[in-house]
């Protein structure tokens, strides 16, 4: 019988989701998942507490950011993955000295309410805000019901 908590592995499909454990979750929700192992550079959105691998480095956001933001730099950091593989790993030392290029503000700083825009106004948002937990009034909610 599996368990209730995700486990993230190093895989590019199920949301890195490759089981569900009985352990207690390691990392809390609202962060992205990253292998650098097996699917290099397959970046994940996790909006619920998980378990994870060895093989994934879990990013935290050091400031207030939202999830569409976060769904934003997730893609961003799949264009990257081109530059690693199985065999030249995107270990942590490596993804420190990565520059990820991000939209920013008139002061240099991530222009994280341009990013959460740009990912609520894709066709395709209102199924996605229904998955994780972010709809904001019943059109919202009616149309992510035809969608998925």
């Amino acid at each position: 019988m599996p368990g209730t908590a995700r486990f993230i592995g190093a895989s590019e499909k199920n949301n890195g989701i490759t089981d569900m454990c009985d352990l207690e979750p390691m990392f809390d929700s609202h962060c992205l998942t990253v292998p650098y192992n097996g699917s290099v550079g397959f970046a994940f959105y996790q909006d619920r507490p998980f378990c994870a691998s060895d093989d994934v480095q879990v990013l935290i956001p050091k400031e207030e950011v939202t999830g569409w933001a976060l769904l934003f730099v997730a893609t961003i950091i799949r264009v990257e993955k081109t530059r690693f593989s199985y065999g030249y790993k995107w270990n942590m030392a490596r993804m420190k000295k990565t520059t990820i290029r991000l939209p920013a503000d008139a002061s240099g700083e991530p222009d994280w309410a341009y990013m959460d825009s740009i990912m609520r106004g894709l066709p395709f948002s209102a199924a996605v805000a229904s998955r994780i937990g972010d709809v904001r009034n019943m059109d919202e909610e009616e149309q992510a019901s035809l969608t998925v």
